[in-house]
């Protein structure tokens, strides 16, 4: 007798049994894979963060920490320690691990407003790491006889009333702070030694980024804004060299560019580092800039292959760097400095996450729609072996239907996107259809889109088949496809999608009489131009989208996005931005229309949501609903309170089975 379960659908609870991957990280020796587990805790209405450990060889794993608040592993360079950070004793704090006499996690910082970013000197003596300070806090530090320190008393009169003197001043889901984030390095203490005190290198009102070691453990990079106090200063970045013995900064990159995440290699021969045009930033791809230390020269690696870089990494004098390319993320290598990057890992999905050994040994998180995430490891000679069961469970127990590849054309260029059908399909009972589209508008999606994956699974199994492409604007298929919608949002992306929409539904298995239309963010902006203009659609779903560009832009973290996106700004031409704006429109929309949006989505305000409601309401030419999450941002439908986002997908079944079934 066969007492296997038999199969069954997924469902919007199935967010709380999905099991996320973060930071992998080898062991020097490569016998261990240190990575962080993550799942949603149904009682505390949150996520679980804690760090793991796996053999290499795939024959063990093991929780390494139990607290749910544990990030960052950083192995010791000879592999005897393991720092990590965990905010089990209320501010997240730097700990060590004795990985040779295992016992419970010291504490080794005790900083005010909590740390992050550790990194290993190279002899393994120090860490360097960040940690929020104010000027205040800095100046208490310094002196403590004279100097006060900071209370709660003071932050709260501090920010009321709130007084804003610059741009952004909020993001994610909170208002920024003047606790800046300063690099502190600290000997690390011996197993029977009191910790040090650690020594504070900046004293800048500016955000450093993760730092990391010069090769000689003599300097610290960095990078932070170029001139204290600018707007924006995420556009403003330069990589600046410290000096650990004096403090001094030396910039090390110049105006051309915005820069960040610099890292030299273990010869000292060249330097790597992200950089971004400073004009049009948002709509070009990102360069992975390699200098010759030597003869100063500089190329942008990445532009031979046109590729969009992800996070960078030295393993001894090879550069390795992460890029997305139709619909996967792959790994590659650059041997030599006068030689083209070359795919290493050609993975069947997603390489988002990854670390490297001076011998070549990879290890990297891996999400492919059919067997989830799981960390996998390649050896030297390129044999791959998967080193975790995280999902396996979900596995067993659910149906992930299938995805199938298309590819259209359109003006001369090749499209591609990506359909699936509903769980136990029958040919002769057409299924609903609902096409999804991506935000940003620069990102990529495809059937390995971690993010969304729980998504697509939840409304298939409702009984919907989903259909989702990546229309010009989208990255991955080189930076002219990628900016090929300057100025052109709306009718381009339209017409690309819909035109790969009846290549499909020319396939005849679908009913395209019930067919829903949904996105979030750009993808709410499509929604809503869309259903404006084309009734086809029996239902729609618009999420944190961009209705108004002239509003959207006084309202954004982001001030300079449209500007890189249109051109103008809005006092220069706002009738090209209305003209450009779905909300414009909005009184032509005659299909029910489900709007949802976060009361503190500081990247697109609420307000955009409550425009669209207003207009369509107001018009009364199609049913409209308006849903509101309290305490989320635009990060909702990926990180928000598990109760929310499985409330949020058992909507979504619920809006479109009162219209389309």
């Amino acid at each position: 007798m066969n007492d296997a379960p038999t199969p069954r659908n997924i469902a919007a609870e199935d967010l709380l049994h999905l099991v996320g991957l973060e930071d992998p990280r080898l062991s020097p020796d490569g016998r261990w894979v240190a990575f962080v587990r993550v799942q949603a805790d149904k009682a505390k209405n949150s996520y679980l963060r804690n760090v793991w450990l796996a053999r290499t060889d795939g024959s063990r794993t093991l929780a390494l920490t139990r607290s749910g608040k544990d990030s960052a592993p950083r192995w010791s360079p000879d592999g005897k320690t393991l720092a990590f950070v965990s905010g089990r004793a209320d501010k997240a704090q730097l700990y060590v691990f004795d990985t040779q006499t295992p016992g419970d996690p010291r504490k080794i910082t005790d900083a005010p407003n909590g740390v992050s970013a550790p990194s290993w000197s190279p002899d393994g003596a120090r860490l360097a790491y960040l940690a929020g300070m104010s000027a205040a806090d800095r100046a208490h530090e310094a002196d403590p006889e004279n100097a006060k320190k900071p209370s709660e008393d003071d932050e709260k009169k501090r920010v009321d009333p709130r007084v804003i003197q610059g741009m952004p001043y909020r993001a994610g889901t909170s208002y920024l702070t003047d606790k800046f984030n300063q690099i502190y390095v600290l000997d690390v203490p011996g197993e029977s030694s009191e910790p040090a005190k650690p020594r504070r290198l900046t004293d800048v009102d500016a955000n450093h980024s993760e730092p990391s070691w010069t090769p000689d453990g003599l300097s610290l990079l960095t990078a932070h804004v170029d001139e204290v106090g600018r707007d924006e200063p995420g556009r403003h970045a330069s990589i600046y060299r410290i000096d650990l013995t004096t403090g001094e900064q030396t910039r090390l990159t110049d105006d051309s560019h915005t820069d960040d995440r610099g890292l030299f290699s273990a010869d000292g021969r060249a330097m790597a580092w992200l950089r971004y045009p400073s004009q049009q930033m948002a709509l070009k791809y990102s360069r992975l800039a390699v200098r010759d230390t030597q003869t100063g020269e500089t190329v942008d690696v990445n532009l031979a292959i046109d590729v969009n870089p992800v996070s960078l990494i030295w393993a001894r004098n090879t550069l390795y760097f992460n890029a997305q390319i139709h619909g996967r993320t792959w790994i590659y290598g650059l041997p030599g400095l006068n030689e083209s990057p070359r795919p290493v890992v050609e993975f069947d999905g997603r390489a988002d996450k990854f670390d490297v050994l001076a011998d070549g040994t990879i290890a990297y998180v891996g999400f492919n729609a059919q067997s989830l995430a799981e960390v996998y490891v390649q050896t030297p000679d390129g044999q791959t072996r998967q080193v975790t069961q995280v999902n396996a469970k979900l596995r067993d127990e659910a149906i992930f239907p299938t995805w199938h590849r298309l590819t259209w054309e359109r003006e001369g260029v090749e499209i591609e996107g990506w359909y699936a059908l509903p769980p136990n399909f029958d040919p002769a009972q057409n299924p609903p259809l609902i096409l999804d589209m991506h935000g940003g508008p620069h990102i990529m999606w495809s059937p390995h889109y971690e993010n969304e994956w729980h998504n697509w699974q939840t409304v298939l199994a409702a009984g919907y088949a989903v259909f989702i492409a990546n229309p010009r604007g989208s990255t991955g298929y080189g930076e002219a496809f990628q900016t090929a919608i300057h100025q052109a949002w709306g009718d381009r992306a339209q017409a690309d999608i819909l035109a790969g929409l009846d290549t499909f539904l020319n396939m005849g298995l679908v009913d395209t009489a019930r067919m829903g239309i949904m996105g979030g963010s750009y993808g709410g902006y499509l929604t809503v131009w869309m259903i404006a203009r084309d009734h086809r659609f029996k239902a729609a779903l618009s999420e944190r989208g961009v209705y108004n560009l002239i509003s959207f832009t006084g309202t954004t973290d982001i001030p300079t996005f449209i500007p890189d996106e249109f051109g103008p700004e809005l006092w220069d031409d706002p009738a090209t931005l209305w003209a450009h704006s779905p909300l414009a429109y909005a009184h032509q929309i005659k299909t029910p229309l489900l709007i949802i949006h976060s009361e503190n989505d500081f990247r697109v305000a609420v307000s955009e949501g409550e425009q669209l409601f207003a207009a369509v309401r107001r018009a009364g030419n199609a049913p409209v609903e308006f849903v509101r999450y309290p305490r989320e941002g635009h990060e909702l439908s990926r990180a928000g309170e598990p109760e929310h986002r499985i409330d949020r997908l058992n909507r979504i079944v619920a809006w479109f089975d009162q219209w389309l079934k």
